[in-house]
């Protein structure tokens, strides 16, 4: 486990001062980018909201921590919070080792994609410019949403 810290000051930290920021200055809501790593390696999917969390990595635990602690403030404090647990996200800035970039290196260059296993693994692959349409206004699309839509896994409060 490489710098265990760094994980944490950045994601539980920096949601913390986020959240107080927004206590502080009135704003009444909040959307937290989580990660579908807080189920754990094992969990079947498509995983639903009520698959138990069992974060593997120091990744995983802050991102649950961050969740935490956005529900903590919202039942303290009355903020509105939501947490996106994303799959997959993909699209401009993708992570370069992460099995969709590779595919399109080799596309590119007119290679064959190659595959792992038999092919019928699926998972939900979400595409960054959706992902910031998913909150709007309190009363408005996301309070209509079924807990999964998309890709994306909803948690509202």
């Amino acid at each position: 486990m490489d710098r265990p810290m760094e994980y944490e000051i950045t994601n539980v930290t920096g949601t913390i001062r986020l959240l107080e920021f927004c206590r502080r200055m009135g704003v009444p809501h909040f959307v937290f980018a989580s990660s579908s790593s807080v189920y754990g390696p094992e969990t079947p999917l498509p995983a639903e909201e009520s698959t138990p969390a069992n974060p593997c990595s120091p990744y995983a635990l802050t991102n649950l921590h961050g969740e935490q602690w956005g529900r903590l403030y919202a039942r303290l404090h009355g903020l509105r919070f939501l947490a996106l647990r994303l799959f997959s996200v993909w699209g401009q800035g993708q992570r370069p080792d992460l099995a969709l970039e590779a595919f399109r290196r080799r596309i590119e260059a007119g290679q064959p994609v190659i595959i792992n296993g038999d092919g019928s693994h699926r998972d939900g692959h979400d595409r960054n410019e959706r992902i910031g349409h998913a909150d709007r206004t309190p009363g408005s699309e996301h309070d209509r949403l079924p807990k999964r839509r998309n890709g994306l896994e909803y948690t509202k409060v």
